[in-house]
């Protein structure tokens, strides 16, 4: 698909390239005939030359390449690039000349980095020095524009920019040992991880600023022929790949062999003729006049006697003066109630607070289809990395984030307690080829397990290694999803410790007034308009109404954000396409005064995964945190309830299932005040792309405020 887009591009180019080459051609012929100097003549040609290539990067590996390498920042390389070229002066007696190129480049480069670590040299553990190497080639057409400018005779300035699309890549990348020199890898030579192929993800376009200087050599009494040596300098501004930070500046020489048509007619006479209109319009879409030029037409015509030519130029253009029609502009206002009485909203107060947050851990590690390697995006470490772990950063991170170093945890905490034990059972989606096959499940626990015992160093004896087929509680196979919900391995640990939640100290922010009141003046009942709330000059969440309008304030606050924006457009009826200034309403925060004044947490929330995969019944490690805030209940004066749910399934059904989590949740509290909502897949909590999102989302979020 990528591949017959860039020839879709190709295509176009090409068909820009020479239309204009035609039109220009057709177009100024006539006046370049004049002339005997080729300086006021048309040239075209072709041209090759050579390149050294400068590559500036920030990568450890190629997209789509499972292979990890030291951080490449720079390399070198060349390549050579042939195609052909147009020059035209810009206009009669002129300095300035436009050159178009379009030509095809390989560009290649050799990324190389050594780097010592821990190895296992000739069945040594020894600290080796590695030597890395990355070679590109990457195939391109690019398209060339540049102004020329005559510093003095036959010496000339470049400056322009370049469009390129590519045709082909290819890779090829290795390690080799190079100290001690005679050493072996694991698998018996001094060369590993040799991969090579095409390179995923290239940019649609890469485009270049260029400048540079050429030389023309004219030969012959009418100056036809002009070899043109140049160098040029182009800087990359675009990445070469979408996905990684890779741009390369390249020095080029190159050579040019051009054509100048002799001249053979001339010229008796040249005539430009405006035939210019102006058409009033009366609107009300603008508040002051102003003129929109229209799109000039023009119509060149050429008569021949004998050899005099006489060219002419017809511009024909109709102009639109815009006249405003006076009418009475709505007017925006902004209130908020407090008391039953209404206010003129001045600003809003931001209060933060803190809070006490439980994120629960997901014991499941997920496989993909026919796999038994551990996916890419959990957090793989090496073995000094896994010495350094620091395992107080989760608590600052987001559940998801929290959740894809789970290997890593379990092997923190089994580390921190030494003689507790755990089991790894192996399952399969029970569907296709994984029906039934219980070596799959098999090899899925022993990766796990492998982990764990080489990286964080866990006697093997602390692991039992189970397997099965389909889970012990499977989700439903008969849809995408609950097959890669099976594809699992499920962490089982008589001691709590290893799989209980993680806990931190969090700020929740309070925003007053939480509701605001916005009216539209002079308009009419029927009339219908926008309504725009931003939080920055991007963001914007817009509201259509007819009516005085409500607006609950309960969108994330930036912490950088000093003022929201509020303003209205549409069309009224007897105004269309109005647009008000917006107003500004500013940010008071207390949050300082608040945080230094309470050395207590004033809010705590508490996340109860997992439900089971269509159900609503509360488990017990889930009764045993709950049974922890009930005596408790004294210290809080407020109590919300959220229940959530997963992708799979209808819209209806799941948000009674969220309903019946919440309220199954509420009627085990038995609290006073007790708020209860339910969202089910409508507003879901975590990205369900992958299984450990749907799994976080079968969830029930408490939230107290403390007295």
């Amino acid at each position: 698909m990528k591949r017959l887009k860039n020839y879709i591009l190709l295509f176009l180019l090409i068909f820009f390239v020479l239309s204009k080459l035609n039109a220009e051609i057709n177009a100024r012929i006539i006046i370049d005939t004049v002339k005997s100097n080729s300086d006021d003549r048309i040239k075209y040609g072709l041209i090759g030359g050579y390149s050294i290539n400068y590559n500036t990067s920030d990568f450890r590996q190629l997209p789509g390449v499972d292979y990890f390498s030291p951080r490449f920042t720079s390399a070198e390389g060349n390549g050579y690039h042939l195609g052909i070229c147009w020059e035209s002066p810009l206009y009669k007696k002129s300095n300035l000349s436009y050159i178009l190129k379009l030509y095809y480049a390989n560009d290649k480069a050799d990324f190389t980095k050594n780097n010592i670590s821990k190895e296992f040299i000739d069945n040594s553990e020894i600290d080796a020095e590695i030597n890395y190497q990355i070679h590109t080639s990457l195939d391109k057409l690019v398209y060339e524009n540049l102004l020329e400018f005559r510093l003095f005779k036959n010496f000339n300035l470049l400056a322009g920019f370049n469009l390129g699309i590519f045709l082909g890549s290819h890779f090829e990348q290795k390690e080799t040992l190079a100290n001690p020199p005679n050493g072996k890898f694991a698998n018996g030579s001094n060369v590993r991880h040799i991969l090579s192929g095409e390179i995923k993800n290239l940019a649609s376009l890469q485009s270049s600023a260029s400048v540079g200087l050429n030389y023309d050599i004219k030969l012959g009494s009418k100056e036809q022929f002009i070899i043109s040596p140049e160098i040029l300098y182009s800087y990359s501004i675009s990445n070469i790949n979408t996905e990684i930070d890779w741009k390369y500046n390249s020095l080029r020489f190159d050579i040019a062999l051009k054509y100048s048509p002799a001249p053979s007619n001339l010229i008796s006479d040249f005539k430009v003729e405006n035939y210019f209109d102006t058409l009033q319009v009366n609107t009300d879409t603008v508040k002051i006049s102003y003129t929109k030029p229209g799109k000039e037409v023009i119509i060149r015509d050429t008569n021949k006697v004998k050899h005099f030519t006489t060219f002419s130029s017809k511009h024909y253009r109709t102009d639109t003066l815009f006249i405003p029609i006076l009418f009475q502009y709505p007017e925006l206002q902004v209130t908020y109630k407090e008391n039953g009485t209404s206010h003129e909203l001045k600003k809003i107060d931001l209060e933060e607070y803190l809070m006490y947050n439980q994120k629960p851990l997901l014991a499941y590690i997920f496989f993909d289809e026919l796999s038994s390697s551990l996916p890419s995006r959990y957090k793989k470490l090496s073995k000094t990395q896994a010495s350094n772990f620091n395992y107080k950063e989760l608590f600052n991170s987001n559940t998801l984030d929290s959740y894809l170093n789970i290997l890593n945890i379990i092997g923190y905490r089994l580390k921190q307690f030494p003689k507790a034990k755990i089991t790894l059972i192996g399952s399969n989606s029970g569907v296709g080829e994984e029906m039934n096959n219980s070596s799959l499940s098999k090899e899925r626990a022993e990766t796990v397990s492998d982990y764990l015992t080489t990286i964080w160093g866990i006697e093997p004896s602390r692991i039992v290694l189970n397997f099965r087929n389909e889970p012990e509680n499977p989700t439903s196979i008969t849809d995408k999803d609950g097959e890669a919900e099976n594809r699992r391995v499920e962490v089982i640990s008589e001691n709590p410790e290893i799989t209980k939640f993680l806990g931190m100290i969090d700020t929740v922010r309070l925003i007053h007034p939480e509701i605001i009141n916005i009216k539209l003046h002079n308009t009419n009942e029927q009339d219908k308009y926008f309504v725009h709330l931003r939080t920055d000059k991007t963001q914007e969440i817009p509201y259509q109404t007819d009516s005085p309008l409500s607006i609950k304030l309960d969108y994330p606050v930036n912490d950088a954000l000093d003022s929201i924006y509020i303003s209205a457009s549409g069309t009224l009826k007897s105004i269309k396409n109005f647009q008000t200034e917006s107003i500004a309403v500013p940010l008071h925060r207390t949050s300082n005064k608040i945080i230094s004044d309470s050395g207590k947490t004033q809010f705590e929330v508490y996340n109860l995964i997992l439900f089971d995969f269509n159900s609503s019944k509360l488990r017990n490690e889930q009764k045993s945190i709950l049974d922890r805030i009930k005596a408790r209940e004294n210290e809080f004066i407020s109590v919300k309830i959220f229940g959530y749910s997963d992708r799979i399934g209808n819209d209806e059904y799941n948000m009674t299932l969220s309903w019946n989590r919440a309220q199954e949740v509420a009627e085990y509290l038995n609290f006073r005040n007790t708020e209860i909502k339910s969202y089910g897949e409508n507003q879901l909590i975590y990205d369900n792309t992958y299984p450990e999102g749907r799994f976080y989302s079968r969830t029930v979020i408490i939230e107290l405020e403390k007295k």
